[in-house]
């Protein structure tokens, strides 16, 4: 029967996983258990869902061959059954019961297990850990927030709803007028920051600062010291013989002071950000009503060409902000939130802490969790070799690993268990597609601010659920 005489449905109230801000407005038209059309979808949403849609995947494959997935089931159970240091990867693009069921497979595995936080806001986590996080739910930002600042990121590109929806343009509680009610900041590297918008609509912030790259913590330094009121020098760092002593010695004397509060760490040693703009910018903190920091992997340091030898390059960065925001709750209510970029990432974190206690990077090898980024961390362990079998739920930062992970992946025996839109640069040994979460999959998943979502299924699949396939290669490793 020709596609036009089906009748076409309408769900409303749909929440998109795409990326961590889970938009839950969409109204997505439906024809032959197809997608046709979307209403209020960002560009990012679109393509999701046309791809996801598109693509049609055999269930199972084992070396590039359809089987069954009874079989393939099976084979994933044997390699893993016989690895003696198994990892399982991803899980940022299941549902609260796939990470569940995966993180119980890793438990009986005696595996390391790691979430895509390690490619992302991992430092963040960590220096949450340290500091502590004043933190708050997008909807209170919505209802109350009169600064926004968006440091490291681009929204326009990363989130382009995020400003409409939660933190510009709407109408809260206390901001009655919406957008002109409000201070937007973008912080970011020069040459870049002043092309960033809010939204696709090209929409601009009030204030920009452009720094130089790495020079964020220096930055922050300055800005602590003043909104503490404590004077600030443009004084040029002393020569030394290497080039990245005496950033290092700097460095150290300012964490040092800063953590301690001693009015000696108060020196801006060429942070290359106009002085003028930071005094601005700290009087807008001290004296809004409510401010939040929306930070990005700019700000981590989580980038493509980071340095291989330092993991978590922006620990203490994020350490620093999260030191400011303390502070500048003495004079106002302020906030900081991660930009986290996958659609359940949060909610992997979340799972992960529910059973063993640490978010991401975990070792169960001997029976019990062990947490130690870098050295449990998914791609340090597959750059090191340290890994001779990889269980993959969900591949998106793949592109991530350094050059050494990637071959270590195409060397080792692998299983991916991939969304049918999902093209991996190599071939697993073994390949099970399962049904998008939010498509075809229903089910709960955590927006970026830690509030969890239900899901909708708007239409059927022949393909099962990754908690599904999961608890069935545990059965089996199990038997």
């Amino acid at each position: 029967m020709p596609e036009e005489h089906f009748e076409t449905t309408t769900v409303c109230h749909v929440p998109c996983t795409a990326c961590g801000c889970v938009c839950d407005d969409l109204a997505v038209s439906v024809r032959n258990n197809r997608v046709v059309a979307l209403e209020r979808a960002c560009p990012i949403a679109e393509e999701w869902f046309a791809t996801q849609s598109a693509i049609d995947r055999p269930v199972a494959q084992i070396e590039g061959q359809t089987v069954t997935l009874e079989s393939a089931v099976a084979k994933a159970a044997q390699i893993l059954s016989l690895a003696d240091a198994p990892l399982v990867y991803g899980l940022s693009r299941s549902n609260t019961e796939g990470q569940r069921a995966a993180v119980l497979l890793a438990e009986m595995l005696g595996a390391t297990i790691d979430t895509t936080a390690s490619q992302c806001h991992g430092p963040s986590i960590m220096a949450i850990q340290e500091m502590g996080e004043s933190t708050c739910s997008l909807g209170e930002i919505r209802n109350r927030a009169d600064l926004v600042i968006y440091w490291g990121c681009h929204p326009a590109e990363t989130h382009p709803r995020h400003a409409e929806r939660y933190a510009v343009f709407p109408v809260g509680s206390r901001i009655k007028n919406g957008r002109s009610d409000r201070t937007v900041v973008l912080i970011g590297h020069a040459g870049l920051v002043e092309h960033w918008r809010l939204d696709r609509g090209g929409a601009m912030a009030d204030l920009v600062v452009p720094i130089e790259p790495g020079s964020d913590f220096e930055v922050l330094t300055e800005l602590l010291s003043l909104v503490r009121g404590w004077p600030t020098s443009d004084e040029p760092a002393p020569s030394c013989d290497h080039p990245n002593t005496a950033q290092r010695s700097r460095r150290a004397a300012l964490e040092s002071g800063v953590r301690s509060g001693t009015k000696d760490a108060a020196v801006e040693p060429r942070s290359a950000a106009d002085s003028r703009e930071l005094a601005k910018l700290a009087r807008l903190m001290t004296t809004c009503q409510c401010g939040v920091v929306f930070f990005g992997l700019g700000l981590t340091g989580m980038v493509a060409d980071r340095d291989p030898g330092n993991p978590m390059p922006g620990q203490h960065t994020v350490h620093l902000l999260l030191k400011l925001v303390a502070e500048l709750n003495v004079h106002t209510r302020f906030f900081a939130r991660r930009m986290r970029i996958y659609g359940d990432v949060t909610g992997a974190d979340n799972v992960l802490c529910w059973h063993t206690g640490y978010p991401f990077s975990v070792n169960l090898a001997r029976g019990y969790p062990r947490y130690n980024p870098g050295e449990f961390s998914a791609d340090d362990l597959l750059a090191r070799r340290d890994v001779d079998a990889c269980l993959l739920v969900g591949s998106e930062t793949y592109s991530l690993l350094s050059s050494e992970s990637q071959s270590t992946l195409r060397q080792i025996p692998t299983i991916a268990i991939e969304n049918p839109g999902t093209a991996l640069p190599f071939e697993p040994t073994v390949r099970i597609t399962t049904s998008p979460c939010g498509l075809s999959t229903g089910g709960t998943v955590y927006r970026m601010d830690g509030v969890p979502i239900s899901l909708r299924a708007v239409v059927t699949s022949e393909y099962p659920e990754d908690a599904a396939v999961l608890k069935q290669i545990a059965a089996q490793v199990n038997g």
